[in-house]
């Protein structure tokens, strides 16, 4: 049953704030305000050639320093960068640690809060074939709805995969390298639907950048 209240969520305002030089997210309904930590889940860095520059040390310290609580590095068709995460994080949480355990021991127990580390979230934005990873016909074009011309079978839709534990990273690994292969690589590395069946268990898929 819909009423007024509940309808007025559909046009909830959603924006970004800085509040002491940390990032929030802020959902502002017509009764209540929402305020929540953020996290970006579509980031690229230095291996996403011609579309990242910034490097995966540096993105981990401004979300530190703007109080995100994790990072989703999703760099295209490749988990070049994911290693360097990992280690960086770990470094980062180990010091961070050390540091927690030394405030907590100057604060009485009521005052006292749980550890929380910073969290890496592998990904990768993977290119789907059309058509499938086999398909590499580069005479066949189409002409999207801005009347621009495309290649059919060279990069194909976007999508933001992420992997939810260990498994989801197995996983991930499997279906990335195997846009790599000879009968997948075509101006980039590519996957299809095929790929995301056998290999989708413990991944997050976003749909993201559906477009020609």
């Amino acid at each position: 049953l819909v009423n007024k209240q509940r309808f007025s969520l559909f046009f909830a305002l959603i924006f970004n704030f800085f509040k002491e030089e940390r990032l929030y997210l802020c959902i502002v309904f017509r009764n209540c305000t929402i305020i929540m930590s953020f996290t970006h889940l579509h980031v690229h860095s230095q291996y996403s050639v011609l579309d990242g520059m910034s490097k995966v040390p540096d993105l981990v310290e401004k979300c530190l320093r703007t109080g995100m609580p994790a990072i989703a590095l999703t760099d295209h068709g490749n988990m070049y960068g994911i290693k360097e995460l990992l280690d960086y994080c770990k470094d980062v949480n180990k010091k961070r640690k050390g540091k927690w355990e030394e405030e907590q021991a100057t604060l009485a127990e009521e005052e006292r809060k749980p550890y929380v580390p910073f969290k890496p979230i592998v990904g990768c934005e993977a290119y789907c074939a059309r058509r499938g990873r086999h398909s590499m016909s580069g005479a066949d074009k189409a002409i999207t709805g801005e009347g621009r011309e495309y290649i059919i079978d060279r990069s194909g839709w976007h999508l933001i995969l992420l992997a939810k534990n260990m498994k989801g990273y197995h996983n991930l690994c499997k279906i990335v390298s195997a846009g790599f292969m000879e009968d997948a690589y075509f101006y980039s590395p590519r996957i299809d639907k095929e790929l995301l069946e056998e290999f989708h268990l413990l991944i997050i898929q976003l749909p993201l950048e559906l477009y020609p």
